[in-house]
């Protein structure tokens, strides 16, 4: 009967494994539509960003062209203002491309269409504010706290126990078996 506990043991701490690979699986996702989330915004930023730039540099490039009709640059200096202009462009390009793509993974991640255009979403604006919020523990505390509420590391101790345990019963299945046998007679006469 040792053995069958043992083994009961070990069935019961792979559970409890599964219940935290489940978790640590839950925290993954959340964390990456955490991270997609503030991608996706960082991208739309770097979008406002270089349509700015396009504009102030085709601005200059205009004021350089009329410079170099004039003869006052060189053409390799109206060739520079315009190559500014293309790497923003370019620029511009590559922040459009990350933000489609964070968008879309982001709906994926939510069990949506990725590309339903009806959802639309909201920019966080208390990121900051929340970030100049001193955390109320020390630093050990909170590290301390974090180690112990990680999920993968939950599931390696108890993909651990359930081997030390499943190692145990078959360690008592090797003794031997015995069969206790009672018997009662009563004989009168």
């Amino acid at each position: 009967l040792f053995h069958r506990e043992r083994d009961l043991k070990a069935a019961s701490a792979s559970a409890d494994a599964s219940r935290a690979n489940e978790q640590d699986a839950r925290s993954q996702i959340a964390e990456q539509v955490r991270t997609t989330y503030l991608r996706l915004f960082a991208a739309k930023a770097g979008v406002a960003i270089a349509e700015a730039s396009i504009e102030q540099l085709q601005k200059q490039v205009q004021d350089a062209q009329a410079r170099y009709n004039a003869g006052t640059i060189t053409k390799a200096d109206l060739l520079r203002f315009q190559t500014a202009v293309a790497n923003a462009q370019q620029q511009l390009i590559t922040q459009q491309t990350l933000a489609r793509t964070s968008r879309q993974l982001l709906l994926t991640f939510l069990a949506r269409n990725p590309e339903d255009p009806t959802v639309e979403f909201v920019e966080p604006l208390d990121l900051e504010k929340q970030a100049a919020v001193r955390p109320p523990s020390s630093t050990d505390d909170l590290i301390n706290q974090a180690l112990q509420n990680r999920p993968e590391v939950a599931r390696a101790q108890k993909d651990a126990e359930a081997a030390r345990a499943g190692g145990q019963a078959r360690m008592w299945e090797l003794l031997p078996e015995v069969d206790v046998q009672a018997a009662y007679s009563n004989v009168r006469g």
